[in-house]
């Protein structure tokens, strides 16, 4: 059986300074998929990534997704760019999301083992090494949707202005939140913790921690937590790097969201976010989060 072809495919990121999907993508799409990505304030690369596949019309099949390439990795825009690029594809055409993303993480993990073979031998050579990544991706078909994360880039639901589910980030303060010894959200955005991320695309530890049924338990490395949902008329899926949503209150954004005319989103988001980096404060008070920030959003009709 040959392999659905995608009808449109678009990649932004890859260490541009600024970059929109409004550049690429074709009617009617560019008036259901808003797509934007930005280096930040005082960054030397930017390291997140975003995709659009579409597979169908009608029916409808389409894939988005988002990555964050881990900053400790000096290489992890490519990270990002073959986690944003492989594997909604892999997906799209009918393959198996678990297969295709430890694929991607297997090939992360050896071309980091190669490069520190190669420094070794060779001190003075830069070696390619990929890094690492988060990944937080949405499958739509028809009205089901899948969504499915690595790491601490979210996804969140927005029915009639309000959020009606957000995947759980695989992070150590989330870790804190499910186990109790921490007791809000808000919590976790001064914790001294909250950039210790455990699981992601590439990581070299073979198993990551997460609390199910009152239990920590520990799971392979490179495997997403999957979700499904149906969903409704004018739902919106946001898909967002920690960049965009550590510097917004969820309220404040999720009204923003919804107040704002479709045609007018992106900038206003973009423009909000710049705001909170010039200033160097959030509305909550916070000092702002100077990484790359990027966000994905689509309406579903």
């Amino acid at each position: 059986m040959e392999k659905p072809q995608p009808i449109q495919a678009v990649v932004i990121g890859h260490n541009k300074k600024e970059a929109s999907f409004a550049d690429h993508l074709l009617p009617p799409w560019n008036e259901r998929v808003i797509g934007y990505s930005n280096i930040g304030q005082g960054r030397q690369k930017n390291q997140d990534a975003a995709s659009f596949f579409l597979f169908g019309e009608n029916p409808l099949h389409a894939v988005l997704s988002i990555a964050d390439g881990l900053g400790s990795s000096f290489f992890s825009e490519q990270a990002a760019w073959l986690a944003v690029t492989q594997i909604p594809k892999d997906v799209g055409e009918g393959g198996e999301l678990a297969d295709s993303c430890l694929r991607v993480h297997r090939k992360l993990v050896d071309q980091q083992l190669h490069s520190l073979e190669t420094q070794t031998a060779h001190p003075k050579k830069i070696a390619a090494n990929m890094g690492t990544t988060t990944l937080v991706m949405a499958e739509i078909k028809e009205n089901n949707l899948t969504l499915s994360n690595i790491g601490d880039s979210r996804a969140t639901i927005i029915r009639k202005g309000e959020s009606i589910f957000q995947t759980r980030d695989q992070s150590m303060t989330q870790l804190l939140l499910d186990s109790g010894e921490l007791i809000h959200p808000l919590q976790t955005r001064r914790h001294p913790l909250r950039n210790v991320i455990l699981n992601a695309l590439g990581s070299p530890e073979p198993f990551f921690k997460t609390y199910e049924g009152n239990r920590i338990m520990m799971k392979p490395s490179g495997l997403p937590v999957v979700d499904q949902l149906t969903l409704e008329k004018n739902d919106l899926i946001l898909l967002a790097t920690d960049g965009f949503f550590t510097n917004l209150d969820e309220e404040e954004m999720i009204d923003l969201i919804h107040e704002t005319p479709w045609h007018l989103l992106e900038g206003t988001l973009s423009s909000k976010l710049q705001h909170v980096l010039e200033t160097g404060e959030t509305s909550l008070g916070e000092t702002a989060n100077a990484d790359n920030f990027t966000f994905v959003i689509y309406r579903y009709e």
